[in-house]
């Protein structure tokens, strides 16, 4: 009794600002909630009956999850790749930390000004479309942000280059935790660099991959900062992903009830992946 006592504030804590927010809007997503009305009626399902209808909502959907798994899995190889590289002999251990100060320094930008920044070279006539007109490659600039086909992917580009470090940082942790014994006793046996990686490394680091994917989905899924800097949703809601739809059904068109209902229909689709990721998390463990 004397441990659950002591932890009982945090439990407090954690159900005050997360558990009451969830209940509140699963009430709120049954209800026609009005801003200042003293009663809100009870609606049941209708709102849930209303996201199946939504085709912007879908879409919004769509773009989501292409941010969430092209964002996780293009930052999953880039981290994968920059960590070995930082792992390995090749340079100076001088060199390498340098090399990892560069390489971390978009983890420290905020989001927002990265977004702004990376506004101004892709735009008409940033620095992106000049250097690519100089060279060749394109004949006219393009607007990457304004344009129909690139706006989503440079939506993702940007959210790349932004968390690539924190899986850089979180891969080389965990290659740094191998033991040199386990390297030393397989070229002993003869083994190649590739069957080192491939039979040491990677079922040990296992784990760690699991857990930043599953973070990666689920802040490239929810983004909203790139998409409320850059584009907006547009154009004609090309790159509108499911939070900055929800933001604008909640607090443009104050229609809470209904953004409650998508809120919901996000909670539920990200608890899926949390247990798929814990199935496969229990049986990645190699000591397991």
């Amino acid at each position: 009794m004397a441990g659950y006592l002591f932890v009982a504030p945090a439990i407090l804590f954690l159900a005050a600002i997360t558990v009451y927010p969830i209940l509140n809007s699963l009430w709120m997503s049954l209800t026609s909630y009005r801003i200042g009305r003293p009663i809100n009626p009870f609606v049941g399902l209708s709102n849930y009956a209303q996201l199946l209808g939504d085709e912007r909502l879908w879409n919004s959907l769509k773009n989501s999850f292409f941010l969430g798994l092209f964002g996780c899995a293009v930052t999953i190889v880039l981290g994968v790749v920059l960590a070995l590289l930082l792992n390995s002999n090749w340079a100076p251990l001088r060199v390498r930390e340098f090399m990892r100060g560069v390489f971390i320094m978009p983890w420290i930008v905020s989001t927002t000004l990265a977004a702004l920044m990376w506004g101004l070279m892709l735009h008409r006539e940033g620095i992106i479309n000049s250097y690519l007109t100089r060279l060749g490659l394109l004949r006219d600039p393009i607007p990457f942000t304004g344009s129909m086909t690139f706006a989503l992917p440079a939506i993702i580009v940007i959210f790349v280059w932004k968390v690539y470090p924190f899986a850089m940082v979180m891969i080389l942790s965990a290659l740094k935790s191998v033991p040199t014994e386990l390297y030393d006793a397989a070229k002993v046996d003869g083994a190649s660099s590739w069957h080192q990686m491939r039979y040491i490394a990677l079922p040990l680091v296992m784990p760690v991959l699991l857990t930043i994917t599953i973070l990666l989905f689920i802040w490239g899924f929810g983004h909203y900062d790139l998409v409320r800097v850059l584009t907006g949703g547009g154009p004609i809601e090309r790159s509108e992903v499911v939070s900055y739809y929800l933001y604008n059904v909640a607090f443009l068109q104050t229609n809470f009830s209904y953004g409650a209902a998508i809120s919901m229909l996000v909670f539920g689709i990200l608890i899926l992946f949390g247990i798929l990721y814990v199935r496969v998390y229990a049986r990645s463990k190699p000591w397991g």
